[in-house]
């Protein structure tokens, strides 16, 4: 029983870190600019992104402080 519930947990806990992953579409819109226009900062390097792949996701809470900050990445 104990087995499954700390399995249970684990998965939460790996469910609520991707949770904080936005799509490339998701943070465009947070943004207030294109999808286009969002891969074209992502890919200079302009905000922060994490690459699962080839996918490319971005952390809420990166996006919120590059946001926060103005638009500049630390």
């Amino acid at each position: 029983m104990t087995d499954v519930r700390l399995s249970a947990e684990k998965h939460s806990d790996e469910q609520a870190s991707l949770d904080r992953l936005m799509t490339a579409e998701e943070a465009a819109v947070a943004l207030h600019v294109s999808k286009a226009r969002f891969y074209e900062l992502a890919r200079r390097g302009k905000v922060p992104i994490v690459r699962l792949g080839r996918s490319m996701r971005v952390d809420r809470g990166a996006l919120l402080q590059f946001i926060a900050s103005g638009g500049t990445t630390s």
